[in-house]
């Protein structure tokens, strides 16, 4: 050791040791030697107890460094900055973690050593014949199992119980080779019997030998083995037919089930293997029966492997992963019970059919409510009832194409109604040909599924939105109704109305109301577009569908309300649409008179209620009437009409501007009802003038706004300038892409995307000062 003046000092007494003592062989204070292995060993210790301080002291520091910054006291100035601790950084002196344990190598080497020496043995029985013949090869195979039986007693004596397990795994292979050494002799006619009875009977006497082995030499191995060869034993002696085979796969799960109460681990692995194989198989064969006498003993089959999930679900366990293993019981009994639930009507026709599809739903929706009800264990209910929504889900897609067809139909007839300027001359063919018969009822368990599913969940919003999609899917199974069983016109049309008002009262009950209602919004546009499919039925359900909005906004608040009453004030311009129709107008003036109707009634909405967003889509129906109106009079001029407006408005907000902050609320307007319908009349137009006339007043409104810090002017100025540039560009642009090969656009945006990339933070900073600009503006 060292003294704080870089001398040396004893390590025995601590006192200085003169110049030159530490080449004497003792200490002149104490006597103790300073010379030999023993005070070599005795200087490393020291040096590495040095080294374990210092690492200590530094880290002490380093540990009130961080305090102090994390407390936001920063250390005084000047003052030495600790340097960080590195990751995975030993302190000097102290050896490394080894990463390998001695246990986990030795391990290793018995497995790898094992594994040889059984391909050894394999290869001299089967494959390497030589001269000894397969009787000498046998009566060699048996000394060599004697040996091996009788090894791993003697080592568990000496305490090396791993060597013990290996060769004892061996003797196990030993003993299945014996018995193929005495098949090949046919040893007392052995060859007489059936292969698949002679390995059966192989693993049961050998997996009682080793099971009775290896509980009497507390052996691990042999035990695992012998569980794992008796799982072949009922299966091939008995299982000659299908239904032979599930009854023995299900014999034997049960088995492994009284096995597991002993020797847990390999009995609950093996069977669980072999409740998987069993139950594909029972399913499988449920599936293809062509006859009751094959469908009905199937059926018991995948109840009794059900029973023993159940069973297997109870058994408790100190493992952490008892919880999974009860979830994948939940899963399989699910599946074994809607099985077989379904097997005995498979031999009624095609298992694909409409019917059979409900009669699987119905199986689902009746496995899920009982392991909900009946199961105690949550896992297993957990699994049983996700699995069951899951085959219930799988079920739903089947008729879902012809569904939304069926929902798309209605739209159909109003886009044609509205397109011919007229309703048809007759009622519409009752028989839409989309739903299926077994639409509506597989929707419908659906949807109690999930009403049911809503009152078992504790999370107060998942619950709500299962009772929401309940309602939702409820109201898809009533809208198919029509379709499926082929209703008549007036028939089906008033199964839609109903359809709302039962979701309006349903509005009252379910919570949030606002889910309700805006399944009741999709059902009210579903039957008002229905409705255009006869001129009496449009006039008549347009105005009852909103007397129901009326109602649902009478009895709410807030932004259902709101809603409601917007709903109401569309449905009454539909009406006012409608009636133009009847009245022999043509579509655009019909349209026009609807937009004027919705206008004028959210303008008394905006002004008895004091809502401004009312105002301005009552402002946005009227301009879109008086637009529809001018182009239904085939007006090609649109400035002279918009001009005069925007002169008044303009001046107006000029008026204005020094009372108003923004620039939107002065000129906003003024510009807007000039630019943007002279930007649509570009693209629907023809001819150069336009064009050229509209860019130079949006570039000049572009400058004169950039000039004058004002943002309207920038926005929309801007705005239309492009519109026009990529008008006049996109036949040239079109030209130039039919012009090159194909591969030259993927190539540039390609490239484009790359040099994007790699410049997005100059281009992220680049939109940042532009937003900023804009937002410096007034």
């Amino acid at each position: 050791m060292m003294r704080a003046s870089g001398r040396p000092a004893c390590p025995g007494c601590g006192a200085e040791l003169p110049d030159g003592a530490t080449g004497e062989p003792a200490c002149p204070a104490c006597g103790l030697a300073l010379r030999g292995p023993a005070a070599h060993e005795l200087w490393q210790v020291d040096q590495a107890l040095a080294g374990l301080e210092a690492e200590r002291e530094r880290l002490r520091a380093r540990r009130a460094y961080l305090l102090s910054v994390l407390r936001h006291q920063p250390p005084p100035p000047g003052a030495p900055v600790p340097p960080p601790v590195p990751v995975g950084a030993v302190p000097p002196g102290v050896p490394p973690r080894p990463e390998v344990s001695a246990r986990g190598a030795q391990n290793v080497l018995l497995a790898i050593g094992g594994v040889l020496l059984t391909v050894a043995a394999i290869v001299f029985t089967a494959v390497s014949w030589g001269r000894l013949g397969i009787g000498g090869r046998a009566a060699v195979l048996a000394g060599f199992t004697a040996l091996a039986l009788a090894v791993p007693v003697a080592l568990l004596r000496r305490g090396l119980r791993a060597t013990a397990e290996t060769v004892a795994g061996l003797a196990a292979v030993l003993l299945l080779l014996d018995a193929y050494a005495l098949w090949r002799l046919d040893a007392g006619g052995v060859r007489a019997v059936e292969t698949a009875d002679y390995v059966a009977l192989t693993c049961a006497v050998v997996g009682a030998i080793l099971g009775a082995y290896g509980g009497a030499a507390a052996l691990r191995v042999p035990v695992a083995i012998a569980v794992g060869l008796g799982q072949f034993v009922l299966p091939l002696a008995f299982g000659d037919t299908l239904d032979a085979m599930i009854a023995m796969l299900t014999a034997t799960v049960a088995l492994d089930l009284v096995l597991a109460r002993y020797v847990r681990v390999p009995a609950t692995a093996c069977g669980a293997a072999v409740f998987g194989v069993a139950l594909a198989l029972g399913v499988a064969g449920a599936l293809i029966a062509q006859t009751w006498q094959e469908a009905l003993p199937r059926s018991a089959l995948l109840t009794a492997l059900a029973a023993l999930g159940v069973l297997a679900a109870a058994r408790r366990d100190a493992t952490g992963v008892f919880r999974l293993w009860q979830a994948a019981c939940g899963v399989v009994v699910a599946v074994a019970l809607i099985t077989a639930l379904v097997a005995p009507s498979r031999p009624m026709g095609d298992w694909r059919g409409d019917w059979q599809l409900a009669l699987v739903a119905l199986a689902a929706l009746l496995v899920g409510a009982a392991m909900a009800a009946w199961t105690p264990w949550r896992p297993t209910r957990a699994g049983g009832m996700w699995t069951a929504g899951a085959v219930l889900g799988l079920v739903a897609l089947v008729p879902l194409a012809g569904v939304l067809e069926s929902l798309a139909r209605p739209f159909e007839l109003w886009a044609g109604t509205l397109g011919a300027g007229a309703w048809p001359d007759r009622l519409p063919d009752p028989l839409w040909h989309g739903a299926t018969a077994a639409g509506p009822v597989v929707y419908g368990l659906a949807a109690l599924a999930l009403a049911l599913l809503s009152r078992s969940l504790q999370d107060a919003s998942a619950a709500s939105a299962s009772r929401i999609a309940a309602v939702a899917v409820a109201a898809v199974a009533v809208a198919c109704v029509p379709d499926a069983y082929g209703l008549p016109y007036p028939a089906g049309l008033g199964v839609l109305v109903a359809l709302v008002a039962g979701l309006v009262v349903a509005a009252r009950w379910v919570r949030p109301p606002a889910g309700a209602a805006a399944v009741a919004a999709v059902a009210a546009a579903l039957a008002g577009a229905y409705a255009f499919g006869h001129v009496a039925a449009t006039l008549a359900v347009l105005p009852a569908l909103a007397l129901l909005a009326g109602l649902v906004a009478w009895r709410s608040r807030g932004r259902l309300r709101d809603g409601a009453l917007g709903a109401g004030v569309l449905l009454l311009g539909q009406e006012g649409m409608a009636v133009g129709l009847a009245l022999g107008w043509s579509p655009p003036v019909a349209a026009s008179v609807g937009c004027s109707v919705a206008g004028v009634l959210l303008g008394g909405l905006a002004v008895r209620s004091r809502r401004p967003r009312a105002g301005y889509l009552a402002a946005a129906f009227l301009v879109l009437a008086a637009w529809l109106r001018i182009g239904a009079a085939e007006v090609t001029v649109v400035e002279a009409y918009t001009l005069p407006c925007s002169v008044a408005l303009l001046g107006f907000g000029w008026a204005a501007r020094r009372r108003v902050e923004s620039s939107w609320t002065a000129y906003g307007a003024g510009l807007s009802v000039t630019l943007l319908p002279s930007l649509a009349a570009v693209y629907l137009g023809e001819g150069w003038l336009r064009p050229l006339l509209l860019g130079t007043v949006a570039l000049g409104l572009l400058l004169l706004g950039g000039v004058r810090r004002v943002q309207a002017p920038v926005v929309l100025g801007g705005g239309t300038l492009l519109g026009v540039a990529a008008h006049e560009l996109a036949p040239w642009v079109a030209e130039v892409v039919l012009a090159v090969p194909r591969w030259v656009p993927i190539a540039l945006g390609g490239l484009l995307l790359v040099l994007a990339g790699a410049t997005y933070e100059a281009r992220k900073r680049d939109v940042r000062r532009l937003r900023d600009l804009l937002a410096r503006m007034r």
